[in-house]
């Protein structure tokens, strides 16, 4: 079994090394891809024999995979959290936004991993976590848009599930432009996002204000 990111070394300190490590890794992957990042690559971007990494993980599936199920642990509470909080429809989807885009900004390589090779890597058994957890991310969502419809703040007409996956979809490509250093912060550009998606592009009829 791995270790987890609080363990201790085997004389009991904080292993701030193996997470330095983890982090090096799944900067490598997101660059390289992870199919074709080796071990090799990672320990020369770590300056050290790739041997050495063997002391903290047991392979590079490892290194991946406590990042991912970290990710996911976050995203899974954060979005149910807005889910069952006391909100309107609107401003819950708003939430949910908001905090995807942050998660994003935060979590950039490990989202780009996601992106890029999630056909590869959900075809590996350790990685089975990916579906369910996705489908727990689902699901939070999808219950505030159906929540939306029912109380008629959003069109009773809507495909919920062709809502949540195009605006999954928009922030999950957000890896491929946004620039953290750029004009509008993580925060702002989630609130411009969600603008966008509920109130879409066209202006309002004249004398109508949204």
């Amino acid at each position: 079994m791995t270790r987890t990111a609080e363990e201790q070394s085997p004389d009991g300190r904080p292993d701030g090394r193996r997470d330095e490590l983890r982090a090096i890794a799944v900067g490598v992957f997101a660059r390289k891809g992870y199919a074709s990042a080796t071990v090799r690559d990672i320990a020369l971007a770590a300056g050290i024999l790739s041997g050495s990494l063997y002391h903290h993980f047991d392979s590079k599936d490892a290194m991946l995979e406590e990042h991912l199920q970290e990710m996911f642990s976050e995203l899974i509470a954060g979005y149910e959290a807005v889910a069952t909080a006391e909100l309107d429809a609107v401003e819950a989807f708003r939430r949910l936004i908001m905090f995807g885009f942050v998660s994003v900004a935060k979590r950039h390589d490990e989202f780009t991993i996601f992106q890029n090779d999630f056909a590869y890597l959900a075809q590996i058994p350790r990685f089975a976590f990916l579906r369910e957890s996705s489908m727990e991310v689902e699901s939070a969502w999808i219950s505030v848009i159906q929540r939306g419809v029912d109380v008629g703040a959003f069109r009773r007409d809507l495909d919920v599930r062709l809502v949540f996956r195009t605006t999954m979809g928009a922030l999950l490509t957000a890896v491929r432009w946004f620039d953290p250093k750029g004009r509008l912060d993580p925060e702002a550009m989630g609130a411009a996002q969600a603008d966008f998606f509920l109130q879409g592009l066209q202006s309002p009829p004249s004398g109508v204000d949204r």
